[in-house]
């Protein structure tokens, strides 16, 4: 996607940005019920032409049976018809359909048989990574062997996106649940632990791949578990700043201080590494926000175990941010922070003097 498309997107293609108006956690709020607030930094933006392509095709209106019989030809244009299932059930009124049973297990199947047959077309690709996508806003369970055999399955560096997609897909499902009903299907961590590992046949960053690598560690972070968060301290050293990013972000969400050098690089805005590959400035600007902003919630999600005091690094680089005029967003979301925290603090020093 090229820097002159991104920063003028709608706001969905920005779902790690909390809306300042709207009804966000706030310090105290237990790790285990809080929403998918980050993203993978390289993440494709497929999402941002959902809503286009949806009037475009000339599929509004479908119903869900039209729509998987669209998709059994498996022909150069089923992935319309998967792009326009994406948006169905995404819109709030279509909350039984990713409930449906019987329609998650056709998709189910239908990407099994995608992912069985391998063809390499462009078409099949993007069909493949948009049922992946359709498969993510499923509520139950049977849902998650398709995905993870889509995640598992590369026989050519193309099918790198699909791999992606399913992750980001399984990341989806289990961020809308509590810590103790996470999807741990049978191999998952395993194959999430390897996708976080450059091959060493490749060069040591390659684009694609360290895409890959950071939606991984993305989803190593949502899940959580006591080997997620070892993988993940492992990974905050590692050369890609995106797979960094991510696996500082997700040790924040348990609330892991190991977490504090990275989310220090983040949350410099002067950080170079925070804009590395933009060859824009509209769209080093978008990254710059997308990592700051990324950060800052961390923290916060980081204070819910241990509130800050005023000698703390982190709390210096958040109130730095409360005077960061160049990014009135992120000024913005610094000073609910620092605000909640002093709230926090005058609650606690009040019990204390009673």
């Amino acid at each position: 996607m090229t820097d002159d498309t991104r920063p003028d997107k709608s706001a969905s293609q920005l779902p790690a940005i909390e809306s300042d108006v709207a009804d966000e956690s706030r310090l105290g709020s237990p790790p285990s019920i809080v929403p998918l607030v980050l993203v993978p930094l390289l993440m494709v933006a497929a999402f941002v032409v959902v809503v286009a392509l949806f009037g475009w095709l000339g599929l509004a209106g479908a119903r869900p049976e039209e729509l998987v019989a669209r998709l059994q030809r498996a022909d150069r244009n089923s992935f319309r018809a998967a792009v326009a299932l994406v948006q169905m059930l995404r819109e709030p009124e279509n909350a039984h359909l990713r409930r449906d049973e019987q329609l998650a297990r056709q998709l189910s199947g239908l990407l099994q048989h995608e992912v069985a047959t391998g063809n390499l077309e462009p078409e099949r690709i993007q069909l493949r990574s948009f049922l992946c996508r359709a498969l993510g806003e499923f509520e139950g369970d049977e849902v998650l062997y398709a995905l993870l055999d889509a995640g598992a399955t590369e026989r050519d560096p193309r099918e790198i996106d699909v791999r992606r997609s399913a992750f980001e897909a399984i990341a989806q499902i289990a961020s809308r649940r509590s810590a103790e009903a996470r999807p741990l299907v049978p191999g998952l961590l395993e194959t999430l632990l390897a996708a976080t590992q450059a091959p060493s046949a490749e060069p040591p960053t390659s684009p694609s791949r360290d895409s890959l690598r950071a939606t991984a560690a993305f989803t190593l972070g949502v899940l959580g578990d006591d080997r997620a968060q070892t993988a993940l301290l492992n990974l905050l050293d590692d050369p890609c700043a995106d797979v960094r990013f991510n696996a500082a972000t997700g040790l924040a969400r348990w609330g892991r201080f190991e977490s504090e050098r990275v989310l220090l690089e983040m949350l410099d805005p002067e950080s170079e590494s925070a804009v590395a590959g933009e060859g824009t400035e509209r769209g080093r600007a978008w990254r710059r926000q997308i990592v700051l902003r990324s950060a800052l919630r961390s923290v916060e999600l980081l204070w819910t175990t241990t509130p800050p005091n005023d000698s703390d690094r982190l709390y210096q680089a958040v109130l730095r941010l409360t005077r960061y005029s160049d990014d009135p967003a992120v000024q913005r979301q610094a000073r609910r922070i620092m605000q909640a925290v002093e709230a926090s603090q005058q609650s606690t020093n009040s019990v204390c003097s009673d």
